[in-house]
């Protein structure tokens, strides 16, 4: 009995000094592939996540571009800017803007139009980088914007032959839609009304938002 008792004495110390080692885990070249790719992936939707709340989409504003302030000097260093004269034409009428080009790694991101003393006017989003809260921008469908949306209108305007995608979520903000896409009947864009209210079956499935104007809004 002794002899028994000591046998298990010792194969019990055996087992609890056995758990008590650290397992070594081996990992494969491939494993370690599959987490460097997952890190990398993860480092880039942070590094786009933190760039577009600097250009998020709301009132009067993309980002650090202000509806009515000066700009020239709160450009950040890593975005280039070209500034130019252009001609616009509206219901026949010719008429000349200063606009403010900011591009992001060589892509036009945003076309700022400037009044006589350099503010801010307009901001036209130009790129799909810049996003509402409910990530919404250029590229962003018609269709998801509607379930982001379920408030949306969707009109016509002969004034600047633009159609026009709106929330009342973001007042002085209208995300438009490319005439290409259109579908419906053109008969009715001809009617004297400067805003014609349409319907999301009046165009392609996969309409797409072209372009994104901020203006003023109280």
């Amino acid at each position: 009995m002794n002899k028994l008792f000591a046998l298990l004495l010792i194969f019990c110390m055996l087992v609890s000094c056995n758990s008590g080692k650290t397992k070594k885990t081996t990992v494969s070249d491939d494993d370690l592939a599959l987490i460097d790719a997952e890190l990398i992936d993860n480092t880039l939707n942070m590094d786009r996540m933190l760039v577009a709340a600097d250009f998020e989409i709301s009132k009067n504003r993309v980002g650090f571009v202000v509806i009515g302030d000066s700009l020239i000097h709160k450009i950040p260093s890593n975005i280039s800017y070209e500034l130019k004269t252009i001609t616009r034409s509206e219901e026949g009428v010719d008429y000349e803007i200063k606009t403010l080009t900011l591009n992001n790694n060589g892509t036009a991101m945003m076309r700022i139009e400037l009044s006589e003393d350099d503010k801010v006017n307009e901001i036209s989003v130009l790129s799909a980088l810049p996003v509402t809260k409910e990530d919404m921008g250029v590229g962003s469908s018609l269709q998801d914007f509607i379930v982001a949306y379920p408030d949306y209108k969707l009109w016509y305007t002969y004034v600047s032959d633009r159609f026009v995608l709106e929330t009342n979520k973001l007042q002085g903000v209208q995300f438009l839609i490319d005439k290409k896409d259109y579908t419906g009947d053109k008969n009715k864009l001809k009617t004297a009304s400067d805003m014609i209210m349409l319907k999301s079956n009046d165009f392609k499935s996969d309409a797409v938002i072209s372009s994104i104007r901020v203006f003023f809004s109280e």
